[in-house]
């Protein structure tokens, strides 16, 4: 029965169990057992992300790139996507990556750390990422070859931080 795991759900995260308040977002986004809700989806992500549940920063950084129950945001969404990437989530590096090639309207495009990104996403078994990384490396020239250093870096040593956060 959705609407009785949905009470159990709220419940567990108002109480402060972050799991449970990703699964809120996500069944709010999805409109499991109600309609959709972006906004009260975005509440929830929120509330995990700022638990330090990777998934729900990753989700919180695409509804503010997007603008998905919310206003457009792409500087807070690459905020959120950052502290996801850190963590390890694959998904969150290559949109981090992709946000980062064009930028936005309150976020300046920043190539040599899309680069990056996409090829630690790569490196992370994400397929789509290594496309967008060639072609922006062959763009970049000599550029490039920092960031990707970088890269590796990081994929050998996540834990130590290596790379250097964007401005």
């Amino acid at each position: 029965d959705p609407q009785e795991a949905r009470k159990w759900l709220t419940r567990a995260a108002r109480n402060g169990h972050a799991e449970a308040a990703m699964v809120l977002g996500d069944i709010s986004q999805r409109g499991i057992g109600a309609r959709p809700d972006p906004a009260q989806a975005l509440v929830w992500y929120r509330h995990a992300a700022h638990q330090g549940v990777a998934a729900a920063q990753n989700n919180l950084g695409i509804a503010l790139a997007s603008g998905s129950g919310t206003p457009r945001d792409a500087k807070a969404a690459a905020q959120w996507l950052e502290r996801s990437a850190r963590q390890g989530n694959a998904e969150a590096q290559y949109n981090l990556g992709r946000l980062l090639i064009t930028g936005a309207r309150n976020l300046k495009a920043n190539p040599e750390n899309a680069v990056m990104w996409l090829a630690i996403a790569a490196k992370s078994g994400v397929r789509e990422a290594a496309a967008p990384r060639d072609s922006l490396a062959k763009k970049l020239g000599r550029k490039a070859k920092l960031p990707l250093a970088a890269a590796q870096r990081f994929v050998a040593r996540p834990e130590a931080s290596l790379v250097p956060p964007f401005p």
